[in-house]
C-alpha cells in the first residue's frame, strides 16, 4: 500500500519502489549487525512489485466484481502466506521480516509487534 500511495507523488513503478524500501530496510539490518546481509529480498521485492505493476496494466482489479473490502482481505492474506512460503523455501527472506527479526533479536518483542512497526 505505501508504494501504490507513493506512485501518487513520483513517476516510478510499484517494482522500484519496493526495491528501494528493501534497500533501505537492508541497510538497517546491516547498520544494526555490522554485517552485510542477503541481497536475496532486493530480488523478490522487485520481482513481486513488477507483478503489481503488470496486474495494474491490465486493469484486472476493476474487472472483479468483488468488493474492495474482500479484495484487501484476501490480499492481506496472500501477503502473510507468501511471506511464510518465501521464508520456508530457503531462497531469502523478505527486507522487512528480515528487519523485524532483527527488531525481535535485539528488542526481544513478539514478531507480530516488530513487523507491524
Amino acid at each position: 500500500m505505501f508504494a501504490l500511495g507513493l506512485l501518487d507523488h513520483v513517476p516510478l513503478t510499484v517494482g522500484v519502489v519496493q526495491a528501494g524500501v528493501a534497500v533501505l530496510c537492508l541497510a538497517g539490518v546491516a547498520a544494526w549487525t555490522r554485517r552485510l546481509p542477503v541481497l536475496s529480498p532486493l530480488f523478490t521485492f522487485f520481482f513481486c512489485g513488477s507483478l503489481i505493476d503488470l496486474l495494474r496494466l491490465s486493469d484486472l482489479a476493476d474487472r472483479v466484481p468483488v468488493p474492495h473490502a474482500v479484495m484487501l482481505a484476501g490480499g492481506t492474506l496472500l501477503c502473510a502466506y507468501g511471506s511464510a512460503l518465501i521464508i520456508m523455501s530457503g531462497f531469502g527472506i523478505r527486507a522487512m521480516d528480515l528487519l523485524a527479526i532483527v527488531m525481535v533479536d535485539r528488542w526481544r518483542w513478539p514478531f507480530w509487534a516488530a513487523k507491524g512497526a
